[in-house]
């Protein structure tokens, strides 16, 4: 499952539940494009605190929205505080590329003010 909700002006937080693996790939995709989608955010976070398990083609989509953010101006970081789902980042090369963080608050560095929520609002399920 995913939920994406705005931070605050030019933030988006796209948090993804479950597995996240061939079955749930196009979920995940789906999501980041739909985030993505113009105006292209400053930044885009990809919360992954609640993911149990993390296939490499759920890396690839990670990875897929990453270059298409930048390719407009725009920084994915991911956020990931279980180590499972960090080794398979590192081991597939994507852990700094992503900006992978511990939590949201080391995320959101540098582009939101100190104890920024999110957008009750700009909430949606996807």
């Amino acid at each position: 499952m995913l939920r994406t909700c705005g931070l605050a002006e030019g933030i988006v937080v796209v948090k993804v539940i479950g597995d996240v693996d061939l079955a749930t790939r196009s979920q995940l995709a789906g999501g980041l494009a739909r985030a993505i989608a113009h105006p292209a955010p400053a930044l885009l976070v990809c919360d992954l605190t609640g993911v149990d398990f993390l296939a490499c083609t759920g890396v690839s989509a990670l990875a897929e929205a990453r270059s298409e953010l930048a390719g407009r101006g725009g920084t994915l970081r991911a956020v990931a505080p279980d180590r499972a789902v960090r080794r398979v980042l590192r081991i597939t090369g994507q852990f700094e590329p992503l900006g992978t963080v511990t939590d949201l608050r080391s995320a959101l560095v540098g582009f939101a003010p100190v104890g920024a929520t999110p957008l009750a609002r700009k909430a949606r399920r996807a």
